[in-house]
Protein backbone atom coordinates (compact mmCIF):
# COMPACT_ATOMS: atom_id res chain seq x y z
CA UNK A 1 0.00 0.00 0.00
CA UNK A 2 1.66 3.69 -0.98
CA UNK A 3 1.59 6.43 1.61
CA UNK A 4 1.76 9.05 -1.49
CA UNK A 5 0.53 7.51 -4.98
CA UNK A 6 -0.19 9.86 -7.34
CA UNK A 7 0.96 10.41 -11.43
CA UNK A 8 3.23 12.53 -12.43
CA UNK A 9 1.95 15.07 -14.79
CA UNK A 10 3.85 16.30 -18.32
CA UNK A 11 5.61 18.86 -16.65
CA UNK A 12 8.88 20.91 -17.93
CA UNK A 13 10.24 20.98 -14.01
CA UNK A 14 10.09 17.10 -14.30
CA UNK A 15 13.34 15.35 -15.24
CA UNK A 16 13.08 13.38 -18.07
CA UNK A 17 13.26 9.44 -16.63
CA UNK A 18 13.37 10.13 -13.40
CA UNK A 19 10.68 9.44 -10.50
CA UNK A 20 10.01 12.46 -8.70
CA UNK A 21 7.41 15.22 -7.99
CA UNK A 22 7.44 18.20 -10.53
CA UNK A 23 7.68 22.04 -9.43
CA UNK A 24 4.48 22.49 -9.61
CA UNK A 25 3.34 19.10 -7.81
CA UNK A 26 5.28 20.54 -4.68
CA UNK A 27 4.24 23.26 -4.83
CA UNK A 28 0.33 22.08 -5.18
CA UNK A 29 1.87 19.81 -1.76
CA UNK A 30 2.46 23.04 0.16
CA UNK A 31 -0.97 25.02 -0.98
CA UNK A 32 -3.12 22.06 0.85
CA UNK A 33 -0.42 22.82 4.02
CA UNK A 34 -1.96 26.26 3.97
CA UNK A 35 1.94 27.96 2.39
CA UNK A 36 1.37 29.95 -0.90
CA UNK A 37 1.96 28.84 -4.07
CA UNK A 38 4.29 31.70 -4.85
CA UNK A 39 6.65 30.79 -2.12
CA UNK A 40 10.12 31.24 -3.78
CA UNK A 41 12.08 27.65 -4.55
CA UNK A 42 15.69 27.54 -3.20
CA UNK A 43 16.86 24.48 -5.24
CA UNK A 44 17.04 20.54 -5.09
CA UNK A 45 18.75 18.84 -1.87
CA UNK A 46 19.93 15.07 -0.49
CA UNK A 47 18.37 14.60 2.30
CA UNK A 48 18.83 11.58 4.64
CA UNK A 49 15.61 11.50 6.99
CA UNK A 50 16.34 8.88 9.20
CA UNK A 51 18.90 11.19 10.35
CA UNK A 52 17.80 14.72 9.63
CA UNK A 53 21.25 15.63 7.04
CA UNK A 54 21.45 17.25 4.46
CA UNK A 55 24.29 16.90 1.91
CA UNK A 56 26.46 19.74 2.89
CA UNK A 57 29.65 19.65 0.79
CA UNK A 58 31.27 17.29 -2.22
CA UNK A 59 34.85 16.62 -2.95
CA UNK A 60 35.83 14.80 -5.86
CA UNK A 61 39.79 14.09 -6.98
CA UNK A 62 41.26 11.59 -9.32
CA UNK A 63 41.90 9.08 -6.50
CA UNK A 64 39.24 10.14 -3.76
CA UNK A 65 35.35 10.83 -3.42
CA UNK A 66 34.55 12.73 -0.46
CA UNK A 67 30.89 13.70 1.09
CA UNK A 68 29.88 15.78 4.03
CA UNK A 69 26.58 16.03 6.03
CA UNK A 70 25.26 19.08 8.00
CA UNK A 71 22.22 19.33 9.87
CA UNK A 72 19.48 21.54 8.87
CA UNK A 73 19.11 22.52 5.12
CA UNK A 74 20.33 26.44 5.34
CA UNK A 75 23.93 25.05 4.67
CA UNK A 76 22.98 22.29 2.49
CA UNK A 77 24.27 22.11 -1.35
CA UNK A 78 21.68 23.29 -3.25
CA UNK A 79 21.02 21.85 -7.05
CA UNK A 80 18.89 23.21 -10.19
CA UNK A 81 17.71 20.46 -10.97
CA UNK A 82 16.27 17.09 -9.93
CA UNK A 83 18.76 15.41 -12.31
CA UNK A 84 21.55 17.22 -10.82
CA UNK A 85 20.80 16.51 -7.14
CA UNK A 86 20.14 12.64 -7.88
CA UNK A 87 23.28 12.29 -9.22
CA UNK A 88 25.07 12.86 -5.61
CA UNK A 89 22.21 10.92 -3.81
CA UNK A 90 22.94 7.51 -2.50
CA UNK A 91 19.30 5.85 -2.65
CA UNK A 92 20.99 2.62 -0.90
CA UNK A 93 21.70 4.91 2.42
CA UNK A 94 18.18 6.12 2.53
CA UNK A 95 19.42 9.55 0.93
CA UNK A 96 15.95 11.13 -1.45
CA UNK A 97 15.77 14.39 -2.92
CA UNK A 98 13.96 17.18 -1.74
CA UNK A 99 12.75 20.41 -2.77
CA UNK A 100 13.72 23.36 -0.38
CA UNK A 101 11.41 26.65 -0.21
CA UNK A 102 12.00 29.91 1.66
CA UNK A 103 9.40 31.54 3.14
CA UNK A 104 10.10 35.26 5.33
CA UNK A 105 10.46 33.54 8.30
CA UNK A 106 11.86 29.45 7.34
CA UNK A 107 12.99 26.78 4.89
CA UNK A 108 10.60 24.63 4.17
CA UNK A 109 11.64 21.26 2.96
CA UNK A 110 9.27 19.30 0.61
CA UNK A 111 9.79 15.62 -0.61
CA UNK A 112 10.34 15.58 -4.34
CA UNK A 113 10.14 12.00 -4.27
CA UNK A 114 7.15 9.66 -4.89
CA UNK A 115 7.86 7.32 -1.64
CA UNK A 116 5.48 4.25 -1.27
CA UNK A 117 5.43 2.51 1.74
CA UNK A 118 6.54 -1.71 1.65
Amino acid sequence: MGKKVRPISDDSNKPFGLTGFSLSEMRDDMSEQGVSSTTPFRGYCVHIPAKDEFLGVVRQRADLGMRGFCIGPSRAMRFPSYKAAANHREAEKGEIIVGLFETEHQLIVVSAEVITEQ
